[in-house]
């Protein structure tokens, strides 16, 4: 989604998603808003394996207070806002 409607969504507390799959990895991640701040969950496994949370490559969790830090995050991950659905 473009980058303003992407902010737009966060800004109205609407959860979204991007799921990705790249070289037989397989990944999602979350953004919400809880509590007063944002939410990110970031989980990647190996592509077929995303059950099995043992073995999960990458499981974190990561708390922002507004939309911009959120979307610097997502930028120097290498994640745009395109990405999400």
């Amino acid at each position: 989604m473009r980058k303003q409607v992407f902010v737009d969504r966060l800004n109205s507390r609407r959860a979204i998603s991007y799921r990705y799959t790249s070289v037989n990895l397989a990944g999602l991640v979350n953004i919400w808003f809880h509590k007063n701040h944002f939410v990110l969950s970031w989980e990647e496994c190996k592509d077929g394996d995303q059950w099995n949370e043992d073995n999960y490559t990458r499981d974190q969790l990561y708390n922002f207070v507004d939309v911009d830090a959120v979307v610097k995050f997502l930028e120097n991950s290498g994640i745009a806002s395109e990405f999400f659905a």
